[in-house]
C-alpha cells in the first residue's frame, strides 16, 4: 500500500490565511512535489501563483493560465503542465507529496496535524 498522501482536506486554509494576513483570501491550494528534488510547493489554482518558501509565503510567482514555462524552485527543472494536471490522481502521479515528507518539511504548519482517516479505519472488524 502507498503512503498517504496529502490532499485538499489535509490543507488548513486557515493557517494559509492567516500567514498572507488576508482571511477573505479564496483558496484553490493543492501541495505539489517535485519528483526530481522533493522540493514542496504549493499551488493556488484561483490566484495562479505558486508559493516555494514555506518561510516565507510571500516568496511565490504567478503562474501562466496555461502552465507554460513553469520550472521546479529547487532543481530549476521544467514542470509539464500535463504532470500537474493529473497531479490530483496520485496513483498515476509522482507530483503528490507523502504526508511523511509534508510533516517533516518547514511546510507543515499548513496541514492539520492528523487525518482522521489515519487514526481510524471503517473497514476495521466491530467487537461483538
Amino acid at each position: 500500500m502507498p503512503d498517504s498522501v496529502v490532499t485538499n482536506i489535509d490543507i488548513d486554509d486557515d493557517a494559509i490565511r492567516e500567514r498572507l494576513k488576508d482571511a477573505s483570501t479564496n483558496l484553490d491550494c493543492m501541495f505539489l512535489r517535485c519528483p526530481r528534488c522533493d522540493t514542496i510547493m504549493l499551488i493556488d489554482w484561483e490566484e495562479h501563483r505558486m508559493y516555494v518558501d514555506p518561510n516565507n509565503i510571500f516568496d511565490r510567482f504567478i503562474m501562466e493560465p496555461m502552465l507554460n514555462n513553469i520550472a521546479c524552485p529547487g532543481c530549476r527543472s521544467p514542470i509539464e503542465p500535463h504532470g500537474l494536471l493529473v497531479a490530483d490522481k496520485p496513483e498515476i502521479s509522482p507530483w503528490h507529496v507523502p504526508i511523511n515528507l509534508m510533516l517533516a518539511s518547514d511546510w507543515a504548519w499548513a496541514i492539520y496535524p492528523i487525518r482522521p482517516s489515519l487514526v481510524t479505519s471503517l473497514a476495521a472488524p466491530l467487537n461483538q
